[in-house]
């Protein structure tokens, strides 16, 4: 949640949340929001889908049934300022198992596998034969906070 709509509806006292601010306040986290970047955002290296950009030793992660897919990478540069525990700079490339069979799912063990590259000047777009669309979807990232469900709320 975009923290000045929370202060808005605590100041005009929906749901009587002006009487739990301090306890809200107390139980709410930093997060990140995704979203699809728009043309008049500036864009940068993070996306969805297309090619990844990659060491140019880098061996594509197969599993069982073959190739994962990659889905999504995050220059972490291009995060907003605040609190996370995440690097300030690199970027992390997000695969997924994949088979047009769908014999692997998300629940399964090493169904997902994470790469981080520290420097990122030194990465080239890697093209897998295995996977001919290469649509990709620009995103960018907006400082929010996450309230927990508690059931007291």
């Amino acid at each position: 949640m975009d923290i000045k709509d929370l202060n808005e509806i605590v100041i005009a006292g929906k749901y009587d949340l002006d009487q739990k601010d301090d306890y809200l306040r107390s139980i709410m986290l930093p997060a990140i929001k995704i979203e699809q970047a728009t043309v008049f955002d500036e864009k940068g290296l993070s996306k969805y889908g297309g090619n990844p950009l990659v060491p140019e030793n880098f061996e594509w992660p197969k599993h069982e049934f073959g190739d994962y897919k990659f889905i999504a990478q995050f220059n972490l540069s291009e995060l907003p300022p605040g609190e996370n525990q995440l690097p300030k700079k690199g970027l992390l490339s997000i695969f997924v198992a994949y088979n047009e069979e769908n014999t692997m799912a998300w629940t399964d063990e090493n169904y997902a596998k994470v790469f981080y590259f520290e420097n990122i000047e030194d990465l080239k777009e890697y093209d897998n034969p295995n996977f001919p669309d290469k649509y990709s979807l620009d995103v960018i990232f907006k400082q929010e906070v996450d309230i927990p469900f508690k059931p007291e709320l």
